[in-house]
């Protein structure tokens, strides 16, 4: 079968049909040998999954491209950081007791020059965020 994506046999590959001779060589001489399922590929099921089929279905992505994204999501308040360990985003659920919170958070870091990294006040803002979520958000 011919693989996407420049697939190359290795010497691994090799080495892995080594292997599936050598298990083969052991069954004849009807030595046992116990199975384990943690390098197969086969599904609970015992099928094996068709590689072009969940390889056709990613795409890559070049690394500069996706720190592009993920830039851009910052910038534009889609990923909010809330404290230097902690980022909250717009795409998860949150419960209803935090509604709000993250068009205040956003506004505060408008408040603070966000997204001119010039006239950006980085430590007042996290001040700002830490003191707003203590008193709303407790």
């Amino acid at each position: 079968m011919d693989f996407p994506f420049g697939y190359e046999d290795t010497d691994e590959d090799e080495d892995e049909d080594e292997d599936e001779d050598q298990d083969k060589e052991e069954n004849e001489k009807g030595e046992k040998k116990e199975e384990s399922n943690e390098d197969s590929d086969e599904d609970s099921h015992g099928d094996k999954p068709d590689k072009m089929e969940w390889l056709g279905c990613t795409k890559a992505w070049a690394v500069a491209d996706f720190f592009n994204l993920l830039q851009d999501l910052f910038r534009d308040l889609k990923f909010i950081p809330i404290n230097p360990l902690s980022v909250k985003d717009v795409f998860s659920i949150y419960h209803p007791s935090f509604r709000g919170m993250l068009p205040m958070i956003q506004e505060i870091y408008r408040r603070h020059g966000w997204p001119d990294l010039q006239s950006f006040q980085k430590q007042k803002c996290l001040e700002a965020i830490s003191k707003a979520m203590k008193e709303r958000f407790p």
